[in-house]
């Protein structure tokens, strides 16, 4: 990733390595270059807000869903 720090790809792929290695902290960070880079993605909103649930963030869930 860092030749394209910002490459919605390489955030993909990093994301669902790091979700089936239950590596979530990490792969929120992802999430939020993502959304950083590509803010009207619905996907990068939708699986961080996912996360948030599951971390039982209530609060950051309902801003990632909204």
């Amino acid at each position: 990733m860092s030749r394209k720090p910002d490459s919605f790809a390489a955030h993909t792929r990093a994301i669902r390595v790091l979700e089936k290695q239950g590596r979530e902290d990490e792969a929120l960070e992802h999430y939020r270059a993502s959304v950083r880079a590509y803010p009207d993605s619905p996907r990068m909103w939708f699986g961080m807000g996912r996360i948030y649930l599951r971390k039982r963030a209530w609060d950051d869930a309902v801003d990632a869903f909204a």
